[in-house]
């Protein structure tokens, strides 16, 4: 017991202050209630509390301060971390830090970006420009007719173009030029030029005049498929195919312009120009 006392003078001090108040040293709970209120009156002290400080950490300590309402207990302030930590150069800014990347502006000269002429195919008689090459050719043909012979009209070769890598396997059959998978014979393949997709000409369907225009005027895929007149692709839905070449023409382009889909097989105007009473609808001559 003495040994107790002489580690804890608060506890001593407690049963010295029973002792001369008359009170019993054995009264263990009223020497509860007292060594209670002297602890707490000794820990409200202001005291200062010696932390190891990290390497490279900045340790600030608060200090318990006596006029905190509602202060917890000094445990609870322990160990709710009443020290802060403060980043190495906070204080004096942002100074050597690296600053954020949403940040940094980045000038990159208007000219390297790189816009693609939405119609690259000109016509080096007039200047009008088309989107597709079909277009261009159906301009030629049908403006430039009679300045058009034919050693210019553009050959198969030259419609593709050698960005493009053609296919040489048909779409339909999986054959190639050396065999039809279907009908089990040679047959040369016809390539779109804007995707180098193939197909046979067979396995397409194509007469006789399809294979003829599109000797001259070249082959969009159904996928590729654009208004031969204005060269763009939207509004497929208003896309009428001509049963003689093969290609788009948008109802409203037409000259004059159509309401609605004919019911049976259309032939474009340079059709029935060219395959005459051949074509699929041969021009009614309504004079008499």
């Amino acid at each position: 017991m003495k040994y107790i006392l002489e580690c804890n003078p608060t506890i001593s001090d407690v049963i010295n202050q029973a002792s001369s108040a008359g009170q019993d040293p054995t009264d263990f709970q009223s020497l509860t209630a007292m060594a209670n209120s002297s602890l707490e009156n000794h820990f409200t002290e202001k005291r200062k509390v010696y932390v190891i400080k990290e390497p490279g950490v900045d340790m600030e300590v608060e200090e318990a301060s006596e006029e905190d309402p509602g202060e917890a207990s000094d445990e609870e302030e322990w160990s709710d971390g009443r020290k802060k930590r403060k980043r190495r150069g906070a204080a004096g800014g942002s100074r050597g830090g690296r600053k954020n990347a949403t940040t940094l502006s980045v000038n990159i000269p208007p000219t390297q970006g790189f816009t693609p002429d939405p119609k690259p195919f000109s016509c080096n008689l007039c200047g009008a420009k088309y989107k597709s090459r079909p277009g261009l050719n159906y301009h030629r043909a049908h403006v430039h007719a009679d300045n058009v012979s034919p050693s210019t009209t553009p050959q198969p070769a030259h419609l593709l173009s050698p960005s493009i890598d053609v296919s040489t396997v048909c779409d339909l059959c999986l054959g190639d030029c050396n065999q039809n998978k279907k009908t089990m014979k040679p047959e040369q393949l016809i390539s779109c030029h804007d995707c180098g997709r193939s197909g046979h000409p067979s396995c397409l369907k194509f007469t006789d005049n399809m294979l003829t225009s599109t000797g001259k005027y070249g082959w969009q895929c159904i996928e590729c498929k654009s208004c031969a007149i204005c060269g763009f692709s939207d509004n497929d839905d208003q896309l009428l195919f001509c049963d003689d070449c093969d290609r788009g023409f948008h109802l409203y382009c037409l000259r004059p312009p159509l309401p609605q889909a004919p019911e049976g097989e259309w032939s474009c105007h340079l059709c029935q120009k060219q395959f005459g009473a051949q074509a699929s609808l041969p021009v009614v001559n309504t004079k008499k």
